[in-house]
């Protein structure tokens, strides 16, 4: 009986310890647009909840922490823009859609800590 009881003790911390699919640091970039800069993408995910933020010529807001699915999707809103942008993460890449002062802009990244 003793035998069960370590084994499963030694199993389930482990577990819980695991990092989740899409856990660590992300960065993507857009191209420059109007009068607008390269747009940077900075974001960080642990245990499927995802921060972090846009950095670009007009300013720097950081995005507002959610939840991402399991599938590696997210509704993203940071501090300047409201509304429902989308992100995609896939393997070690990732592809999105942010509302800036020039518009929406296509990020394309990768996962920065492989």
């Amino acid at each position: 009986m003793r035998r069960i009881v370590v084994a499963c003790m030694l199993v389930v911390p482990a577990a819980w310890g695991a990092p989740g699919p899409f856990d660590g640091k992300w960065v993507g970039t857009a191209p420059e647009a109007g009068d607008c800069g390269v747009l940077t993408v900075t974001i960080m995910v642990t245990d499927n909840l995802l921060t972090g933020n846009v950095s670009g010529k007009k300013g720097s807001p950081p995005i507002v922490t959610t939840s991402l699915g399991s599938d590696g999707t997210a509704k993203v809103r940071y501090a300047q823009f409201e509304g429902s942008l989308r992100l995609r993460l896939s393997g070690a890449q990732f592809t999105g859609s942010f509302n800036t002062f020039c518009g929406l802009r296509a990020v394309t990244g990768a996962k920065a800590n492989q």
